[in-house]
């Protein structure tokens, strides 16, 4: 019901921004870094430390593993300065889980992530082939195959992004929040 009432909501935002007259529509697509808050959450039980023999002999995972993360985003572009975005994109993790007494591999966990976040872009400077910008979003994240949570919030604060091109641009944006910390890139089409 959470995952319906989400795509609901996102698909309203979309219709009621491209209502708009004089609005600007793009689409982008890019990678980031992994999200540092899906990696801790997918591990679970092994950021459980206490004392005794219980937690010394305790089960546990190795590094966790996974590509990045991938999304895609619409942007509605207002006016020079103002853009409102919704962000959605898909991560992957795997870890692998040992025995705490035999530390033999006992199986391999997969887990994966999909964020639904609506972005605001404030552009600092705007030019006919280059733009630099902030965004700030905040959203849901849904999670699948995580020992201990089903979803939770999300938000995302890109202090620096910049944009190249006309119709068909490049993008990379540096920032930090549940999405990903560090950098996200890609490419976009105007209409």
């Amino acid at each position: 019901m959470k995952k319906f009432l989400l795509f609901l909501s996102a698909a309203c935002f979309c219709i009621a921004v491209s209502a708009q007259d004089g609005v600007q529509v793009a689409l982008r697509a890019g990678w980031s870094m992994v999200p540092v808050a899906g990696a801790n959450d997918f591990s679970g039980k092994s950021q459980d430390y206490g004392y005794g023999l219980n937690y010394l002999y305790k089960d546990y995972h190795k590094d966790i593993k996974s590509a990045g993360s991938f999304g895609g985003a619409v942007d509605f572009r207002f006016n020079e300065w103002l853009t409102a975005s919704l962000y959605g994109s898909w991560t992957a993790f795997s870890t692998k889980e040992y025995d705490g007494i035999s530390q033999k591999e006992e199986r391999t966990l997969k887990g994966s992530a999909i964020s639904l976040v609506p972005f605001v872009r404030f552009s600092y400077l705007s030019t006919d082939i280059w733009r630099i910008y902030g965004c700030l979003g905040a959203g849901y994240t849904v999670y699948s195959g995580f020992p201990d949570q089903s979803g939770a919030f999300a938000v995302q604060f890109n202090p620096a992004g910049v944009e190249y091109g006309k119709k068909l641009f490049a993008y990379a944006e540096a920032g930090f929040g549940t999405l990903f910390m560090g950098v996200f890139m890609g490419v976009g089409y105007r209409f």
